[in-house]
C-alpha cells in the first residue's frame, strides 16, 4: 500500500538522492552539473541505502557551497512559484539560459522559479501545468493561465516527473514520495489529492484515455492501470526501467524506457516489441496507430535517438541530427513533430526532415507539450520555460 493517502496532512518528506550513473547505464545527470534528483532510485530489491545515504552526504555538501556562494553575492528571496520558505530567483539570469545571438521563435517566458522542471500538459493555450522537482526535497506544481505562472498547492512529494490530463478538471501528476511510494496526484479542477499507489516505483509517465482509463509507468516495468475508482498494477512481462507512455486507445498503448525497450499493450497483454536501437528510450508520441515516434540518449555510435514505428515495425530515422540526448517528444501532426533533450537542443520533424531549432537556451529541456504546431510550450532544468509561436 502507498504511503500516500488523500487524507494525509501536507508536510516536508525526507530527501532521497542518486546522483550518480545506475547500475544499467542508464543517465543521472543533468544539464551541467551532472546532478539530478531521485533519478529512478527505487528499484524493489536493489536498495542500495548505504549508496543512497552517500549520495546524500555528496548533495548537502554541493547544496552548502552553493549557499555560501549565494550569500557572498547577497543572493535571495522568494518567488511567487513553490513554498514561502523556498529560496527562489528568476529564471533566466545565469548561464543555462543564455541567449544566443539569433532571434528564435522560441522565447523565453518568466517562471518565477529555480525548480527543474521535467513533464507538462495542458487542456489549452491559458491551461498549462508544469511539474518538477525543487531542492531540498519537494516536488512542484505549476499552473500557466495565458499571462503568468504561478504554483498550486498539493500534496508533498519528493519529485514529480509527469503530467497528463483528459481535461483542465481531470488531470494527473507521477513521481515519488520517500522513502518508498510511487506517487500519484490528482487534480478535480478544484484541487489537487493523493492517490494510493500501491506501487514502491518511482512512475516516470502517465497517459490516458478518459475519466476512468489511465495509465502510469516507472521503474522496473512497473505499470499500473486507473479504473475509476483505484490504481492496479498490470503484467508487463519486462524489467526495463519505463519512462513514457503513449497511446491512440485502451487498446494501443506504447511505453518505452532503458536499454531501448519498447512495450505495446493490445487491450488484453503487454508484449514487448523490436526496437531499432539499445539506447535509453525517454520519450513517446504517435499521429496514429501505424505512425510513432520514440527518442533517447544517442548511444554515439549512430544517429540513433530518434526512431519511428511504421509499416509493423520500428527503424532508426534516417537524416536525424547525431550525437543527440533526447529527453521528450509530442506533435502536432506526423509532419510536425518535436523533439527536446540536453543543452537545450529541440529538433523539429516538417514530414521529410529533421532540422534543429534556435531555443535561446542551453539548459537541459525535459518536456514538451503544444496546442498545435504554431504553439507549443517546452520545459527544463532552472525553471527552464520556453513557448513557440509563429
Amino acid at each position: 500500500m502507498s504511503i500516500l493517502n488523500a487524507a494525509r496532512p501536507f508536510g516536508p518528506q525526507p530527501t532521497v538522492f542518486s546522483p550518480q550513473m545506475n547500475a544499467d547505464g542508464r543517465r543521472c545527470g543533468t544539464g551541467h552539473d551532472g546532478l539530478r534528483p531521485v533519478e529512478r532510485h527505487s528499484r524493489p530489491g536493489r536498495r542500495r541505502k548505504s549508496a543512497q545515504s552517500a549520495a546524500v552526504r555528496k548533495i548537502f555538501i554541493v547544496s552548502l557551497l552553493f549557499s555560501f556562494a549565494a550569500l557572498a553575492c547577497g543572493a535571495g528571496g522568494a518567488g511567487s512559484v513553490g513554498r514561502a520558505d523556498d529560496d527562489f530567483s528568476p529564471a533566466g539570469d545565469d548561464d543555462d539560459n543564455d541567449n544566443d545571438d539569433s532571434s528564435p521563435a522560441w522565447t523565453l517566458l518568466t517562471s518565477n522559479t529555480k525548480t527543474d522542471f521535467y513533464g507538462v500538459w495542458g487542456s489549452s493555450a491559458a491551461d498549462v501545468f508544469a511539474v518538477g522537482y525543487h531542492q531540498p526535497s519537494a516536488g512542484v506544481i505549476v499552473h500557466y493561465d495565458g499571462a503568468a505562472w504561478a504554483s498550486m498547492p498539493a500534496p508533498p512529494t519528493t519529485v514529480l516527473f509527469a503530467v497528463w490530463g483528459r481535461s483542465g478538471a481531470d488531470v494527473f501528476a507521477v513521481g515519488f514520495a520517500a522513502p518508498d511510494a510511487g506517487a500519484i496526484l490528482h487534480y478535480d479542477g478544484a484541487a489537487w489529492t493523493a492517490m494510493p499507489s500501491g506501487s514502491p516505483a518511482e512512475l516516470a509517465g502517465v497517459w490516458g484515455t478518459g475519466a476512468a482509463d489511465a495509465f502510469a509507468v516507472g521503474d522496473a516495468g512497473a505499470i499500473l492501470r486507473y479504473d475509476g475508482a483505484a490504481w492496479s498494477p498490470m503484467t508487463a512481462n519486462s524489467t526495463a526501467d519505463l519512462s513514457a507512455i503513449w497511446g491512440t486507445g485502451a487498446a494501443d498503448v506504447f511505453a518505452v524506457g532503458s536499454s531501448g525497450a519498447i512495450l505495446h499493450y493490445d487491450g488484453a497483454a503487454w508484449s514487448a516489441l523490436s526496437g531499432a536501437t539499445d539506447a535509453a528510450l525517454y520519450g513517446v508520441w504517435g499521429s496514429s496507430a501505424a505512425d510513432v515516434f520514440a527518442v533517447g540518449w544517442d548511444s554515439g555510435a549512430n544517429a540513433d535517438g530518434i526512431e519511428r514505428y511504421a509499416g509493423g515495425s520500428w527503424s532508426v530515422m534516417s537524416g536525424a541530427p547525431a550525437k543527440l540526448n533526447l529527453n521528450g517528444v509530442w506533435g502536432a501532426s506526423a509532419s510536425s513533430v518535436f523533439a527536446v533533450g540536453a543543452g537545450g537542443a529541440i529538433v523539429h520533424y516538417a514530414g521529410a526532415a529533421w532540422s534543429p531549432m534556435s531555443s535561446g537556451t542551453n539548459a537541459e529541456l525535459y518536456g514538451v507539450w503544444g496546442v498545435s504546431a504554431t504553439d507549443v510550450f517546452a520545459v527544463g532544468r532552472n525553471g527552464t520555460v520556453l513557448h513557440y509561436a509563429e
